[in-house]
């Protein structure tokens, strides 16, 4: 028997029409009897190279269309906890390279600094070597910090860089 994954639940995990939640599923993907999972319409390939790994970006796999009724549903199921009901607009999608504040953290290994994104569900650090969320002037930063840093911090030191 396939399921057809008919949602994104709360954490980003795809959820069919059958209640298996299976990760990194969009709606409109088949989950094959031997758990293979077949992409839809919805799926697309995520731009950066560090996903799944990094947990800045959760829901890369989606395309716009499934990100928006994702969020839709995550307010309206907000309401629902407290009885509430009202029309929802469109929600507003931020342009790629377009975030303007990031919370990365730095690591000081023996091999130099690194710098980026927390794993998810993780304390390590995802080394980050490219994003596709932050301005391209403040990622920009990354590669002089991580050069100032190499020559500043003990190693096994963390930072948390806001």
């Amino acid at each position: 028997m396939t399921e057809t994954v008919i949602r994104i639940a709360a954490r980003g995990d795809g959820v069919t029409d059958y209640g298996s939640h299976v990760p990194f599923a969009a709606p409109g993907d088949i989950l094959q009897e031997d758990g293979a999972l077949r992409h839809g319409p919805h799926h697309q390939v995520p731009p950066c190279r560090h996903f799944p790994e990094c947990g800045g970006c959760q829901l890369q796999h989606v395309d716009d269309q499934a990100y928006l009724q994702y969020l839709v549903s995550r307010v309206e199921t907000a309401l629902a906890q407290h009885g509430l009901a009202t029309d929802i607009r469109e929600p507003h999608l931020s342009a790629p390279n377009s975030r303007r504040r990031a919370s990365l953290r730095t690591l000081m290994t023996g091999q130099g600094a690194v710098i980026g994104f927390n794993a998810e569900k993780s304390n390590r650090i995802v080394d980050m070597r490219e994003c596709h969320i932050l301005r391209p002037e403040l990622f920009a930063l990354a590669a002089p910090l991580r050069k100032l840093l190499g020559g500043l911090l003990q190693p096994g030191l963390r930072l948390r860089c806001r």
